[in-house]
């Protein structure tokens, strides 16, 4: 040793000291860093364990029912969490193994008095959208090949709509080509009344008796008579006798005048030219006694004289004073009924006006209708084309191909143009003709005109004054004919002669045709049925309104997942089939229907087979119209036994709390698919479009209207359609079997419940499809089991705080002269964990 070290004795043994404290101080902190390690690996595994148990618990109900996993209890209540605390507690202690006083590992791990919890994770309950519907997949993965392979996906396969979209647009095309064409009705109507009442005006026009401008002309006389012994009475004009009167005038000459008529009877409005004269000499008579007093004083009784006599001498001027008032009233009726008879002539050039004024308008209503025919009919004809270019068959007539000559009718616009016009320049004329009479009454009456009425008679007179002041009279007319230029018959048009002349305002729907009638009648008995069998399953017993429910909808995953209900059906209530156009209104916009349908088909044959999972799942996980008592679903669960019987799938559907409306919406559903698709087939099928086109035919022939000819026909098959597709639905909602295509009886067949997986399909394509109806699944589910599924854990978590010892580093302070340390070796384990199904 002293050799070994020389003079270094002890140098070692203090090496060796100050090397072995650090060492012991690493060695101690390495065992407590392994001790704590260790603690944490028992900790997480007691963890593992504990869950691990309480996801063992499990929900069998809805495992054996319903294929989901979830957790039977919520690890929240108090009798879960105190199990689980207490498993969990066992798991760290070996007690069990070991002795109480044993200083192996787990008896240094002790759990603290608050640091356990258990709970559920909210978004992995079954009432989670999305945690329900992978459930549901992860259950069909393995079922859903099997049931599906002979199921709707293959009948699917075989629905024979390979050109159910061109069928579709070639349909809807008729249909709007139809509808578009009858509204020409009322304007040509309207065109051809209007264009008779024109001719019917020209007519009477022509024959109108335009003699009344000579007849005032001649009733002028007595205007002109008036006149003339207005001026005799005045003096301004000297009354003369008779140039056959002896000069001087005898009294026994006087006598003779004094016997003369001369009372101007106001009814006589024949101008009498020797009453006239009578009066003329009586005046004469009036006027020598007035000028000369010995002739007045010879008329008396001494001189033979009457009193009659004496009597009408007295009266002379009071009798022609009346004379004239009467003849200026036959004047004036004269001129009034002149003025009249001009007037009646204006107000025909104004219905010549008017009425050509509403032929042009309804024609150019006609013309603008027609275009929008035209483009409809264009539509209609591609249809067509592209129908027949995919190898169908189209059976077409003639009578749908509608025509209007566009030419024709500007023509007889044309027409009707020019009689306005020439009307417009007749009565031009006729206010010319208006002032004749007052031109005539501003004209003053001279001695040469009271000389000639009664020298050569009122006629001659009239003339004579008439030409002598034309000129001031005419004022300008040039032709007393009444002639404002030739009329033209809008009768003999082309266009009247092949459109307009035959057609009557008699709707079309009122001409009798029994073949007509009868499919209507049973068109209207096949409705009928059907909507009294949806008044019968709305107000049957068994129907229940899951707002009664306790909880529902807030409680329900659906009230959760906030889905919507279809409260509205995607079908037709009711069709009107009281008249053609009526019936192809409320018929076409269903063969839209087969839109859903088709791109459903589409996206399946796009390889979308979770949609067909959930379908399958749905639909043979629950129960619906035609279920019958002793059906049991995918998992052998009686159906029939369910919170809802009769109606599970139309709720998972439709989703209103009404289980009656719901089941009427189904059916609305089919219904309305129906008759999409028998519209199809009528429009398609030869034999019925021949039948058609004989009833239209003879509705169309009587009022000449062939504009109807297409609406009468169409109207037709869709009532064949309505009661097609009506006697279906009954059969269907019956438990019966039912053709998709009814040309084929032999052919491929759907059941009701087919149906109902065909709308789920259509509802799983939606953007909120899976939702809505995952989540009106889970709501049948919790109503069959009773449990809560917002409380059907999937997955759990653990949050522990453990306390573990340590034995060295406590003393590592004093050993380091820290005698003042609050440390007892204890260290806190904060564990937290997830498991999940």
């Amino acid at each position: 040793m002293r050799l070994f070290c020389g003079k270094q004795r002890g140098s070692i043994c203090v090496f060796l000291t100050l090397v072995l404290v650090p060492v012991l101080m690493f060695s101690g902190i390495m065992v407590d860093a392994s001790r704590l390690f260790a603690s944490k690996t028992v900790v997480s595994g007691a963890g593992d364990l504990t869950m691990n148990a309480a996801l063992a618990q499990y929900d069998k109900k809805l495992k054996d029912k319903y294929g989901l996993t979830a957790m039977a209890k919520s690890p929240d209540s108090s009798d879960e969490q105190q199990k689980l605390e207490q498993m969990f507690k066992e798991s760290i202690n070996a007690k069990n193994l070991k002795d109480e006083k044993s200083d192996d590992l787990s008896s240094l791990i002790q759990l603290e008095e608050t640091g356990f919890e258990a709970k559920g994770v909210e978004s992995s309950s079954l009432a989670e959208n999305d945690v329900f519907r992978q459930q549901v997949m992860e259950y069909m993965k393995f079922r859903g090949p099997v049931y599906m392979a002979d199921d709707l996906l293959a009948k699917i396969k075989k629905l024979p709509f390979n050109n159910a979209r061109k069928e579709q647009k070639y349909v809807k095309a008729k249909s709007d080509y139809a509808l578009k064409a009858t509204e020409l009705s009322d304007p040509i109507q309207k065109a051809k009344a209007a264009v008779e009442a024109q001719a019917d005006a020209i007519e009477q026009l022509g024959s109108s008796d335009t003699s009344f401008l000579q007849t005032y002309r001649d009733k002028t006389v007595f205007r002109l008579a008036a006149k003339s012994l207005q001026k005799y009475i005045n003096e301004d004009i000297v009354a003369d006798f008779p140039e056959e009167a002896p000069d001087p005038v005898t009294l026994d000459e006087i006598k003779v005048y004094l016997s003369y008529p001369f009372s101007w009877d106001s009814g006589n409005t024949t101008f009498d030219d020797q009453m006239y004269k009578n009066m003329v000499t009586l005046l004469a008579i009036y006027q020598a006694a007035k000028d000369d007093p010995e002739v007045r004083a010879a008329i008396n009784e001494e001189n033979g004289f009457t009193a009659e006599e004496i009597q009408t001498f007295d009266s002379v001027k009071s009798v022609i004073n009346g004379n004239i008032n009467s003849m200026n009233d036959i004047y004036s009726e004269a001129a009034d009924t002149y003025q009249a008879c001009l007037k009646a002539l204006e107000q025909q050039a104004d219905i010549i006006v008017d009425n050509g004024k509403t032929a042009k308008s309804e024609l150019d209503k006609v013309l603008k209708c027609w275009k929008k025919v035209s483009d409809k009919k264009d539509a209609y004809n591609r249809a067509k084309d592209d129908l027949i270019a995919a190898g169908e068959e189209v059976e077409e007539s003639p009578g749908e191909d509608i025509e209007i000559n566009e030419n024709d009718l500007k023509a007889l616009k044309d027409v009707i143009q020019t009689n306005i016009d020439t009307a417009k320049t007749f009565k031009e004329q006729i206010k010319k003709f208006k002032k004749i009479s007052k031109n005539f009454e501003k004209l003053s009456v001279d001695d040469d005109t009271a000389y000639a009425i009664r020298n050569s008679g009122g006629a001659s007179a009239v003339q004579s004054f008439w030409s002598w002041h034309e000129e001031e009279i005419y004022d300008g007319v040039t032709n007393t004919q009444f002639k404002g230029g030739d009329f033209y018959d809008p009768r003999n048009e082309t266009f009247y002669q092949t459109t307009l002349s035959g057609v009557t305002s008699e709707d079309s729907d009122t001409v009798q045709q029994d073949q007509r009638n009868q499919n209507r009648e049973e068109a209207k008995a096949a409705s009928g049925s059907y909507a009294q069998m949806k008044e019968t399953l709305k107000n049957a017993q068994k129907e229940q309104n899951l707002s009664e429910k306790e909880g529902y909808p807030a409680s329900y995953p659906s009230g959760i997942a906030k889905t919507s209900a279809n409260a509205t059906g995607t079908g037709p209530s009711e069709i009107d089939v009281s008249a053609d156009k009526k019936t192809v209104q409320s018929s076409k916009e269903n063969v839209e229907l087969l839109n859903s349908i088709l791109t459903c088909l589409d996206n399946l044959a796009g390889g979308l087979m979770e949609q067909g999972y959930l379908m399958e799942y749905t639909t043979e996980m629950f129960n619906c119209i035609t279920t019958k008592e002793g059906d049991t679903s995918l998992s052998n669960d009686k159906l029939s036994g369910h919170g809802i019987w009769n109606g599970e799938i139309e709720y998972i559907l439709y989703g209103n709390a009404s289980t009656g409306l719901n089941k009427t919406l189904a059916v609305t559903q089919i219904y309305g698919t129906r008759l999409a698709i028998d519209s199809l087939y009528v429009f398609m099928n030869k034999d019925l479009n021949r039948e058609a086109d004989v009833v239209a035919a003879a509705v169309c022939g009587p009022t000449c209207q062939p504009w109807l000819y297409p609406v009468v026909k169409y109207g037709y098959l869709f009532c064949r359609a309505l009661a097609m597709a009506a006697k279906e639905t009954v059969a269907l909602v019956n438990g019966e079997e039912s053709a998709v295509w009814a040309g084929k009886a032999d052919g491929l067949k759907f059941t009701y419940k087919d149906y109902m997986k065909l709308f789920i399909l259509i509802a799983l394509t939606g953007e909120n499809g899976k939702k809505d109806l995952s989540a009106r699944a889970a709501d049948c589910i919790q109503l069959n089991t009773g449990s809560t599924l917002s409380q059907k854990y999937t997955m759990l978590t653990l949050n522990a705080k453990v306390q573990t010892s340590t034995t060295f580093l406590p003393k590592v302070p004093e050993f380091l002269g820290q005698g003042k340390s609050t440390d007892d070796g204890k260290r806190i384990i904060d564990y937290k964990s997830v498991m999940a199904y």
